[in-house]
């Protein structure tokens, strides 16, 4: 864990300026398209161990999951949608049930 820092805002990165990773904590739908264009890669988590995580991107351990509900692609997304409707807003970033994993060939 020395070569991996953990910034203010869940950041965590290998030193290297080029090739940052996010770490996201998704507790409720996020707008993350200002995240997105500066990440080598983001790694959402719901509570998810430093070292479970670090197995993942060290190749170590295989990602798995899905997203519980829908992230918006932008503010205004999140604004025209109704608040007692899940997974309502245009063109999300991310659909309800999108998620990764490695498939065995």
């Amino acid at each position: 864990m020395d070569r991996y820092r953990t910034g203010r805002t869940g950041a965590v990165s290998s030193g290297r300026r080029r090739n940052p990773h996010r770490r996201i904590r998704v507790q409720r739908p996020l707008v993350l398209t200002e995240v997105l264009p500066k990440a080598a890669a983001v790694f959402g988590d719901y509570g998810l161990s430093d070292a479970a995580l670090l197995g993942v991107v060290l190749g170590k351990a295989k990602p798995g999951g899905h997203l519980p509900f829908e992230l918006p692609s932008s503010k205004v997304a999140v604004e025209r949608q109704y608040p007692d409707v899940p997974n309502d807003s245009t063109h999300p970033l991310f659909p309800h049930g999108f998620g990764l994993s490695y498939s065995r060939r």
